[in-house]
């Protein structure tokens, strides 16, 4: 992703003030994806703003890590695990035991599932 080589680029997401052509094109070229799927205005402004924020805010919590490996996020999660009692935190650590301490995990991967469910439920709310 851009964002992991470039992450003081963050700050530049969202919403400007000042629309030029550049912003009004990338706007206009979100909306029509969803206005030409069949989405109803309404639905396509709900759904633009909602892929938007989940796009932003996996970005700045990706960036907000500093974690670039694996290697890394093991690291720290196992540390995380063993400064903290288990017992008050079972879901949290089971997850971290079963998932991220695995080899090969990338949080980076999360992206494709979150967003799979994002647009599914975006969907669902068109056939509605």
């Amino acid at each position: 992703m851009v964002l992991r080589r470039h992450p003081w680029a963050v700050s530049l997401l969202g919403f400007h003030e000042e629309s030029g052509s550049g912003n009004l094109a990338a706007a206009e070229g979100r909306n029509s994806n969803f206005r030409e799927g069949g989405f109803p205005i309404s639905l396509a402004a709900h759904a633009v703003s909602t892929v938007g924020s989940y796009v932003q805010g996996f970005v700045l919590q990706e960036v907000n890590l500093h974690l670039r490996d694996e290697s890394e996020l093991a690291a720290m999660t196992a540390a995380t695990m063993e400064s903290s009692p288990a017992s008050e935190f079972p879901y949290l650590f089971g997850i971290d035991g079963r998932d991220v301490l695995q080899s090969g995990y990338d949080y980076g991967n999360e992206f494709a599932s979150g967003l799979k469910a994002v647009l599914s439920r975006i969907t669902a709310l068109l056939e509605q």
